[in-house]
């Protein structure tokens, strides 16, 4: 019985890192970075 549960565990082990090496990439997007052509401010702050 200990080794139907190992063998059940690392199955489903095995079979959700696959999962997740399949999986679409993240991208991940900063709304606070500015364009590098953005008027700067003069004004010292």
């Amino acid at each position: 019985m200990r080794s139907l549960t190992k063998a059940v565990t690392l199955a489903a082990c095995m079979f959700a890192s696959a999962a997740t090496a399949f999986a679409a990439p993240v991208t991940i997007k900063f709304s606070h970075v500015v364009a590098e052509n953005t008027p700067q401010r003069s004004d010292g702050s």
